[in-house]
């Protein structure tokens, strides 16, 4: 499968090699905005180049810049460093768009520990539902070196799963469904597979 576009001279390419998709030269936006894009048609032509390629199984990406850096700040993150990891970004993504409710572990409705524990027992990796439990399990990791699957908080309540390219899914609060956002603020971050 090959496609070029011309869109501001950015040509894109995508590779479908076994269970890899591979895009070069995409320009700007998260991980899952810019495959939607290139999926519907549509190149975005804003940003740095980066390069990007996508589990198809697990929908979890590898995106770097051009020179290897992983720069949150830029919109560009590492690959999951496990399949439990990649599993639980994956099982995170299809529960977007569903309420939040304080207390709810799923199937129809969310808060942020609830998704988290059960995104990762798609694993088969037990998590409390608990923020503040969550806090002390796993290993510690900056911002630099977040890797899709990490959890991140932005304070001792609230709990967020990376999923690279700057971006993070959240059970926000009461009136915001669960969503992608861009990471904002990092008070602690933690790994809990790897």
């Amino acid at each position: 499968m090959s496609r070029q576009d011309g869109i501001s001279g950015t040509a894109v390419t995508a590779v479908l090699a076994g269970s890899v998709l591979a895009y070069s030269g995409l320009k700007g936006k998260g991980i899952g905005s810019t495959v939607r894009s290139f999926l519907a048609g549509n190149v975005p032509a804003n940003g740095a180049d980066a390069k990007l390629a996508i589990n198809v199984g697990t929908g979890v990406a590898a995106n770097t810049t051009p020179d290897g850096k992983d720069n949150i700040g830029s919109g560009v993150g590492g690959g999951a460093p496990t399949a439990a990891a990649a599993r639980a970004v994956a099982f995170a993504q299809t529960q977007l768009g569903k309420p939040y409710v304080f207390g709810a572990a799923g199937p129809d409705s969310w808060d942020c520990s609830g998704l988290i524990m059960v995104a990762y027992r798609q694993s088969g990796i037990t998590l409390p539902h608990s923020t503040f439990a969550m806090i002390a399990i796993g290993k510690n990791v900056t911002n630099k070196t977040l890797l899709p699957g990490d959890l991140i908080f932005p304070h001792a309540a609230h709990v967020q799963l990376y999923i690279g390219g700057g971006q993070e899914i959240e059970a926000y609060d009461t009136g915001f469904p669960v969503r992608i956002a861009a990471v904002s603020k990092i008070w602690q971050a933690r790994r809990v597979t790897g």
